[in-house]
């Protein structure tokens, strides 16, 4: 019913235009012959109007004067011949020009008034028919045996859903658990648009061996799973859509998101719940967003975590991609954290284009935090931007992150690096700046590098626990710092011309090249301390 309603709709208004675009038609020519001069000779043939039959010689008669009828003798009517002839002719040479003019023209509006009226219909006739066809699609199959997408009984239309058609699938409560399961014959498995409202036990298998799923608009997850087989793909020509609660899956398979139809970024993370209780959960598949600018956007609901599990990946490409995490939450703590498995040996988020960004702006900054576990995060573009106004970034668990651009964490942000087998390794061209009073801390056994020719402004160090190392490498410019703090067990080296103009509490294994201590700042050192002398520019000056 709704169809035949579109239909009815989309006729009537082509009908509409259709009638308009006629009178605009036959107005142009009607409103071109009338523009034509009228007769003002008195000859038997009008040059104004080359259509006209010569006239008879009594119609003739009529059209001429009656001092031109007063004399019919052979002699005076062969004279007057003669005279009206030359006259004729030398009036005939601007209305024949002039004629050749309203000709052309009237072809040339008549020509163009076709072809924009047919070029009206033609298109007009093709959005009917688009409208026509679009309708919203919904599953209607059982929950077990006939699951397959290509059944034509499994949806409440009786008809397979086309790429004209917006697909739901909205079950929960009635047919879960389900599984909605690809063609089973290798057909077309296509949508305009996808949206997923199962339950918890709902899973819909995308993309087969024999043919990628496409979907041309966007693909909203808000409850179930998104599941795939071993090297099928999934392409969304929109945004993908994902809701707390919800999980990726699909080991070995992908999803490509092109984000080139819509406003909205590739992916948009959202939650229904402020802070959000439920995870983001992406299990096995890796996902591609070649979006820009806006690529990742995380600001719907108050937070929350996502979990990559098993080789799982988002791996933002294009050049200038922005991944956003921007919270108006102002009710309480905001907490992010990106979470893996430990298992995974490939960057579980990547940002690999040029002059990409990484933002995270809470609206409240002084409770909000940032937080990798266990996860691998690769930053590797020089031109790139690290961004962080939130209170807290912590990297711990085992996380591995790298960063080749500018890293930047405003006053009111203290970095932690935590843990065993916790790395961060800033590059060659690596800016790293934490200002006043924020500190770069590393504990728990972590190690922080900072990279030859890296440039570092940071308030102050602190290197805590026994197996934690900071190895700021020879080449590297650091800016004066205000303390640096070491324990025992722990290893410093500064190999870079350094200089502090607060104090200095060292412990544990220090290495020293240029380093600079003011003339009021306490030095304590606590253990043995190595001064790297291999040339005579480098020193301890104190």
């Amino acid at each position: 019913k709704k169809r035949k309603k579109q239909q009815t709709n989309a006729l009537v208004s082509c009908v509409r235009l259709c009638v308009c675009l006629s009178f605009h038609f036959f107005f142009s020519v009607s409103l071109t012959r009338s523009t034509r001069p009228t007769c003002v000779c008195s000859q038997s043939r009008c040059a104004a109007d080359p259509v006209d039959e010569p006239r008879s010689r009594r119609n003739r008669s009529r059209l001429c004067s009656r001092q031109e009828l007063r004399a019919f003798s052979p002699d005076s009517q062969r004279e007057r011949r003669r005279r009206r002839k030359g006259r004729r002719e030398e009036e005939e040479e601007p209305n024949k020009q002039q004629q050749r003019l309203i000709v052309t023209t009237t072809r040339t509006m008549t020509r163009s008034s076709s072809v924009i009226l047919t070029l009206a219909v033609v298109i007009t006739l093709a959005i009917a028919s688009s409208l026509s066809d679009a309708a919203t699609v919904t599953w209607s199959g059982p929950t077990s045996g006939n699951q397959y997408w290509n059944h034509a009984s499994n949806w409440d239309s009786n008809a397979v859903p086309t790429r004209d058609d917006d697909v739901v699938i909205s079950v929960a409560g009635v047919h879960d658990p389900l599984a909605v399961l690809p063609p089973d014959d290798g057909s077309v498995h296509e949508a305009k648009s996808l949206r997923i409202d199962g339950g918890v036990n709902t899973t819909v298998w995308l993309g087969s061996l024999a043919r990628d799923f496409e979907c041309l608009g966007d693909l909203e997850l808000v409850s179930g799973v998104v599941d795939g087989v071993s090297a099928s793909h999934v392409i969304v020509k929109g945004s993908f859509i994902w809701w707390a609660g919800s999980s990726v899956m699909g080991v070995g398979s992908s999803m490509v998101i092109e984000r080139t139809v819509g406003t909205a970024a590739g992916i948009v993370m959202r939650s229904a719940t402020e802070p959000a209780t439920l995870p983001w959960t992406l299990y096995g598949r890796q996902v591609t967003v070649t979006a820009s600018p806006n690529a990742f956007q995380w600001s719907d609901g108050a937070g929350g975590e996502l979990h990559a599990d098993h080789n799982a990946a988002i791996k933002l490409t294009a050049d200038d991609a922005e991944l956003v995490l921007d919270s108006a939450y102002a009710s309480g703590d905001v907490s992010y954290a990106f979470i893996g498995d430990g298992a995974s040996t490939d960057p579980l988020l990547s940002m690999t284009g040029e002059s990409n960004k990484f933002k995270f702006v809470p609206a409240v900054p002084a409770s909000a935090s940032l937080t990798m576990s266990n996860f691998r995060f690769y930053n590797t573009h020089d031109l790139s931007t690290f961004t962080c106004s939130g209170a807290k970034l912590n990297i711990t668990g085992g996380s591995q992150f790298i960063t080749e651009g500018v890293f930047t964490l405003d006053t009111s942000c203290a970095l932690t690096v935590h843990g065993a087998g916790t790395e961060v390794t800033h590059g060659l061209k690596a800016v790293i700046s934490i200002p006043s009073p924020g500190v770069h801390a590393s504990t728990g056994g972590s190690k922080t590098t900072f990279s030859a020719l890296s440039q570092i402004s940071v308030h102050a160090f602190t290197v805590q626990d026994a197996g934690t190392i900071v190895d700021i490498k020879d080449g590297a410019r650091v800016d004066p710092v205000s303390y640096f703090e070491s324990g025992p067990g722990t290893t410093l080296k500064v190999l870079g011309d350094t200089s502090v103009t607060g104090h200095a509490d060292l412990d544990g294994n220090v290495e020293l090249g240029i380093f600079s201590v003011g003339a009021s700042a306490p030095l304590t050192l606590r253990s043995t301390l190595v001064l790297e002398a291999t040339n005579a520019n480098k020193m301890f000056r104190a």
